[in-house]
């Protein structure tokens, strides 16, 4: 997760250091004049692809930890392994709600 915050303020400050104003110079006794650049959006775009890639593959990557069940045995493993007289199998089918 701090690798994706880390991504995320980089972005951020891409997206928001391609704005600036530039000064033109004032003519004598006349007002200051402000310009706006012409900028090119070619790096926030790419800034915003990467921000949506980062949250994307963070999304997809919960997602998946979260439907995986650490202990790696199916319910049919476990009932076999209990049937050949394997207490902690049988303990582990009675926890399992998925059973």
């Amino acid at each position: 997760m701090k690798n994706f915050a880390v991504a995320s303020a980089l972005s951020l400050g891409l997206i928001l250091g391609n704005v600036g104003i530039a000064d033109a110079a004032p003519k004598k006794g006349g007002p200051k004049i402000v310009v706006l650049k012409k900028h090119n959006n070619t790096g926030r775009n790419i800034a915003i692809g990467a921000t949506a890639v980062i949250i994307g593959s963070a999304i997809a990557s919960q997602a998946a930890r979260a439907s995986y069940r650490g202990d790696g045995m199916s319910c049919r493993a476990l009932e076999i392994r209990c049937d050949d007289g394997a207490n902690w199998a049988c303990r582990r089918l009675e926890v399992r709600d998925d059973c």
